[in-house]
């Protein structure tokens, strides 16, 4: 596991953020394509993604801050840690809510095409979460490997 896995221009790039940005631009251009090549398109953007990823970064950030108690000044001090997944999911769905109400495109098929991308992209992320040792990883020096901690016996238990 590495937490950083490159540099770009002197920055570093955290595993979890390239996964998260990689997961957000491959799930939404996968949602589109796949729009486009459907029986009754429902023409959707790819502008959705941005609406998309702006109320997952925020309800995430906002749901971090009220689960640990922490000052809500702090929302949008976005470096370091603070992402929680539920947070992330409403937020993103109350934007998707509000760009089908904007766009006028009808909710359920629009859901529907984006149920199994939201799921993909939730899976990407997790390699991000693996890679940064918050998901039952640790921290590994080696070139190819991967620690994993035991004693945990299902996900939702913390140790």
């Amino acid at each position: 596991m590495k937490r950083i896995l490159f540099y770009a221009w002197g920055l570093p790039v955290p595993a979890y953020t390239f996964f998260l940005c990689f997961s957000f631009v491959f799930c939404i251009l996968g949602m589109v394509w796949y729009d486009r090549r459907s029986a009754t398109p429902l023409r959707v953007r790819p502008d959705i993604g941005v609406w998309t990823f702006l109320g997952a970064i925020m309800g995430a950030r906002l749901f971090y801050l009220v689960q640990f108690d922490r000052p809500l000044c702090q929302l949008f001090f976005l470096t370091g840690s603070g992402l929680v997944f539920y947070g992330g999911f409403i937020g993103g769905l109350l934007a998707v809510l509000v760009y089908a109400r904007i766009f006028a495109l009808p909710l359920r098929p629009l859901l529907d095409l984006a149920a199994p991308f939201v799921a993909l992209g939730e899976a990407i992320t997790r390699i991000g979460c693996l890679c940064n040792g918050c998901c039952w990883g640790g921290l590994q020096h080696a070139c190819l490997g991967a620690y994993v901690s035991r004693g945990i016996p299902f996900p939702g238990i913390n140790m």
